[in-house]
């Protein structure tokens, strides 16, 4: 098929389309949608078929004789051609505008659900934002009253700490009054110094260093401080080890630095120090003090983290009087 009936066809078959399409019920969105895609296509259809037709007008109107194509009936079929696509053209154009026109209340329905879902869309999101932040501010407010109120708790904690060993330190002095008066009765020492190593031995080590501290010149104090340190210090480095653990009474260092001073005694024994006869290695009297078994473990973790407590209160104390 030559290539003008190809168009001649394509240009009766367009025109029959677009009556159909005239003539096609819109009832509702689907109908209108379906009209919608093809008038499109007869859109297409028409854009394509005026340029077909346009280079069939042009190889018509060609004047040279070298170049001419058509003879003088096939030219005027083709203009025929031409004018008879001008005439139609308008109601083609008209069948897909009244489509077009159709659509447009959906297009513009669509576009203002799109909007309003987007516009509901946003106010949800600022919603859902405006919420969380205010659960947040509610949680840093819950946050606050709660660490004003572990603050306040561990204030009261100190408050009755301090009110505790005060009753205590009076106490203590209270007691220590009576020792001195005490003394000069050498038929009651040994009971006295019972009661106050018995004492001693769940004492805070705090409480028997103010005791030892009051109780000597300064000098002695540091020295009895250091002493102390250094038996600890070489427990906790080696708590394995038995023989840090065991001290001989009758050790002259000992003697000199602790025991001979007012309150040496007592700060041994509130370290943990007992006093006990061992036949091993030699039949002696030593300070010793008792190892967990390791088994144990919450026993023995919580003998040397007292341990190490002591040991940081000795090393603060010996460090504030030599600063």
């Amino acid at each position: 098929m030559s290539k003008f009936k190809k168009t001649s066809a394509e240009l009766d078959a367009l025109v029959a389309d677009a009556d159909t399409l005239c003539r096609v019920p819109l009832a509702d969105d689907v109908a209108v949608e379906g009209a919608l895609r093809t008038a499109q296509a007869i859109d297409e259809r028409c854009t394509t078929l005026e340029a077909a037709i346009g280079e069939l007008v042009q190889v018509a109107s060609e004047t040279d004789p070298d170049r001419v194509v058509f003879g003088p009936a096939m030219t005027k079929k083709v203009l025929a051609l031409r004018d008879r696509f001008e005439s139609a053209r308008p109601g083609i154009v008209d069948a897909c505008q009244r489509i077009v026109d159709a659509f447009e209340p959906i297009r513009c329905g669509r576009e203002q659900r799109k909007a309003a879902e987007e516009a509901a869309r946003q106010q949800a999101a600022l919603i859902e934002e405006q919420e969380r932040l205010a659960r947040e501010e509610a949680d840093r407010v819950v946050q606050r009253e709660r660490e004003a109120a572990e603050e306040k708790e561990r204030l009261r904690k100190e408050d009755e700490e301090r009110a505790a060993h005060a009753v205590e330190r009076r106490r203590y002095e209270a007691e220590r009054g009576v020792r001195e008066v005490i003394k000069a009765r050498e038929a009651d020492r040994a009971a006295v110094l019972a009661e106050r190593l018995e004492r001693s031995k769940t004492m805070p080590l705090a409480l028997v260093l103010n005791i030892v501290e009051e109780g000597n010149t300064p000098s002695v104090y540091c020295q009895c401080l250091r002493a102390l340190s250094d038996i600890v210090d070489n427990i906790v480095a080696n708590p394995e080890d038995p023989k840090f653990r065991h001290v001989r009474k009758a050790n002259e260092k000992l003697g000199n630095d602790v025991l001979k001073h007012d309150g040496g005694l007592e700060a041994l024994m509130s370290i943990g120090f007992r006093e006990k006869q061992l036949t091993v290695p030699t039949n002696e009297i030593y300070f010793v003090l008792t190892e967990p078994p390791v088994e144990q473990f919450d026993v023995w973790a919580a003998w040397f983290d007292r341990l190490q407590a002591n040991q940081k209160l000795l090393h603060d104390t010996y460090a504030g009087l030599s600063s």
